[in-house]
């Protein structure tokens, strides 16, 4: 670990009453509607090359003082409430990862998959800009049946000029607060106009607890891509979208939303639903 911060002059890191926390890079995950279809293996190779390009390994939140505070987190625990939101969702009994039904992007060092504390609400923010007239809609109507999913609560707060961005802060007090940055969601012009959306988590690790979470997450949806300018297909971009946001990854079961290639399934399926109920189910984490 280097120093991010150069009034420390001696010694790194300074021995802080609350141990640093440290934000891995954004996971992107890409959602191609309009190419031949690929093997699987490289497309998330394709994925992976081009998010460590973009994000670089590693990247430091915050390390906190011995005051508890940080420049780059927020007040430790904050929104956090002692029990879940909203009850926990029952994963259908007939789908296992081992059918290839759903995989995680994070799991902690038990297997369990990493995800957002059930014991929050975790707020949302749109730029429609560039997007359809539609676009707002759609993003609330994803929240409602990905919160039906999961058991997480959403909360759509309205719009932002808020640009999408690779290195986009996790923690950004001037224009949220001091709490967690929204999740981004924002259309864009994209290099490569075949893939319809990127989304992914911001994930924290404490490692004094063997313990990882996320606490933000973006999905940047190509601003030019076909599928993006139809209603229902759209809807299912999104849903896919936020599917990596709070923590699935592609798997190689053409018959489910988190496939790589967008088809003509519009809603999540068996084993989808099995993985979404599993991410929404993780412990609360107050100290984060």
């Amino acid at each position: 670990m280097t120093n991010p911060d150069p009034r420390w002059s001696a010694g790194w890191p300074p021995a802080p009453s609350v141990p640093p926390l440290v934000q891995q890079p954004l996971p992107r995950r890409s959602h191609r509607p309009y190419r031949r279809r690929r093997s699987w293996w490289l497309v998330g190779v394709l994925c992976v090359l081009g998010l460590l390009v973009g994000m670089g390994l590693g990247k430091t939140v915050g390390d906190r003082t011995s005051s508890g505070l940080s420049a780059h987190s927020p007040t430790p625990g904050a929104g956090e409430e002692p029990a879940r939101v909203l009850p926990a969702v029952s994963a259908p009994a007939q789908r296992t990862a081992a059918t290839s039904g759903y995989a995680f992007l994070h799991t902690q060092s038990d297997g369990a998959p990493v995800g957002f504390s059930p014991c929050r609400v975790w707020h949302v923010r749109v730029n429609p800009e560039l997007g359809p007239a539609f676009g707002y809609q759609v993003v609330a109507d994803a929240l409602v049946e990905l919160s039906a999913a999961t058991g997480l609560r959403f909360v759509l707060d309205g719009q932002t000029d808020e640009l999408p961005s690779d290195q986009r802060p996790a923690y950004q007090p001037d224009r949220y607060g001091d709490t967690w940055a929204p999740i981004l969601i924002a259309w864009s012009l994209s290099p490569q106009p075949d893939i319809a959306g990127h989304g992914g988590p911001v994930m924290i690790e404490r490692p004094d607890e063997d313990v990882k979470t996320y606490v933000s997450g973006m999905v940047t949806l190509d601003a030019i891509n076909p599928a993006n300018a139809d209603r229902a297909a759209l809807r299912a971009v999104m849903l896919h979208e936020l599917g990596h946001v709070v923590g699935l990854d592609h798997v190689s079961d053409p018959t489910q939303l988190m496939a790589p290639q967008l088809s003509g399934l519009r809603d999540f399926a068996a084993g989808d639903l099995a993985g979404l109920a599993q991410v929404g189910d993780t412990p609360c984490v107050p100290l984060v």
